[in-house]
């Protein structure tokens, strides 16, 4: 693993960019209209197989107790938002202590527009349970639903811990009442600790997106880019590089249904280095590997549906970038004025990019269903229930784990309630 050192000074300079950043971004909000709107959380669950430990396996079931606070500070003005939302929680296991953990993250979006421009940018940090990060964690983020995606191995380490920033500046310029150029950037480092060694490897994952985008409709928007890559583990055993171009249609049928496809397809240089008895050798591989995804987005009087499903290339703590074709659905429908029922499901099939280094290919699947009763206006409780599915082609069964939960939790009036 990296030495503490050159995490610390990473550590240090994402803060520093977020920070700097916004209070940049921020100057026009000194006279801004600003909210407050806090939260917590009490939780009990049950899980019968938390270590998702391959059938015929021994694995006892657990019960753990989860507190956790939080809030989003929020600032607007007539030409800028500014979000940041902090939150930690603490886990407790009375009969398997080693699954105790504290986690928590801190989550920053700001925008600022000019007459032709928008300056944008989110920033997260987080750290949390291996388990939690790649497996509980299935809800889309109403705070940043697209946020990229990250994904492991599959193996569960009771103390494994997974530590996460992700920056994500943007600019956007427009050319002409139709036409707007743009440029995304986003840096990832991702790390893991454990009270023992860890089964993930530490890495870094960048990404440098321009693209030109045309307003063929009043709903009808046509993008077309190019873009760089660069995925590079802890002491570059893998590093990938690429490049390629990108097709995208965003289609906004009203303000409440929305739907977008994105297409990419990149040449990538894979350089592996292995040892063997002479020393270090170096491996190269080259892919023409393709990424194809589409999201849909619909909210009716009573019901609010999101969809996500396609072909993509995940950044793994496995060593390498991961082909993964997955769907994520999500649910959420209004009983009454006080009862709501959430359904929620993730299914994917992941492999390592290339041949080179250890296979490490599985099948996963979630389904989580929770009915929300609000007892007023800012109490909710919440019971649920999840199950969890892996397969992963190097265990001798596939693993399954059923999920059972109460919380009852505290959420402050936002801005558009107050």
């Amino acid at each position: 693993m990296s030495s503490l050192c050159p995490r610390a000074g990473v550590a240090v300079r994402a803060a520093s960019a977020a920070c700097l950043l916004a209070c940049v971004v921020s100057v026009p909000a000194v006279a801004a209209d600003t909210y407050f709107q806090p939260s917590a959380n009490a939780r009990v669950d049950h899980e019968s197989n938390r270590r998702l430990r391959p059938d015929g396996v021994p694995s006892p079931s657990v019960t753990g107790y989860t507190v956790s606070a939080g809030a989003v500070f929020g600032a607007r003005t007539p030409r800028s938002e500014t979000d940041i939302r902090p939150e930690i929680s603490l886990s407790r296991y009375p009969d398997e202590k080693e699954f105790n953990q504290t986690e928590g993250r801190l989550d920053l979006r700001t925008r600022y527009r000019t007459e032709r421009s928008t300056l944008g940018f989110t920033g997260t940090f987080s750290r949390m349970s291996e388990y939690n990060a790649d497996f509980a964690d299935i809800a889309f983020d109403d705070f940043d639903p697209d946020a990229p995606p990250v994904t492991g191995d599959g193996t569960v380490l009771a103390s494994e811990r997974r530590t996460r920033f992700d920056l994500r500046p943007s600019l956007e310029y427009r050319l002409s009442p139709r036409t707007r150029i743009g440029l995304d950037l986003l840096a990832q480092d991702v790390s893991y600790s454990a009270d023992g060694a860890t089964s993930q490897v530490d890495y870094r994952n960048y990404d440098v997106d321009l693209r030109l985008i045309r307003q063929l409709t009043q709903r009808t928007s046509l993008l077309a880019g190019v873009f760089v890559t660069r995925y590079e583990t802890e002491d570059n055993v893998n590093v990938t590089d690429g490049y390629g171009v990108s097709l995208g249609l965003q289609q906004r049928w009203s303000e409440t249904f929305t739907a977008d496809l994105a297409f990419r397809i990149e040449d990538s240089n894979i350089e592996f280095r292995v040892t063997d008895p002479s020393g270090p050798v170096n491996l190269k591989e080259s892919k023409t590997p393709w990424t194809l995804q589409g999201t849909l987005a619909w909210r009716g009087q009573v019901s609010r549906v999101r969809v996500m499903a396609g072909h993509m290339l995940a950044p793994s703590g496995s060593g390498s970038r991961n082909e993964r074709d997955e769907i994520r659905a999500q649910i959420d429908r209004d009983l009454s004025q006080r009862l709501v029922w959430r359904g929620i499901l993730r299914a994917f099939h992941e492999k390592r990019e290339g041949n080179l280094g250890q296979p490490n290919e599985r099948d996963s699947a979630r389904f989580e269903t929770s009915l929300d009763w609000r007892a007023t206006t800012t109490w909710i409780v919440r019971i649920g229930a999840a199950y969890t599915w892996q397969d992963r082609k190097t265990d001798p069964a596939s693993a399954d784990s059923a999920t059972v939960y109460l919380s009852i939790g505290y959420q402050g009036l936002g801005p558009a309630r107050r």
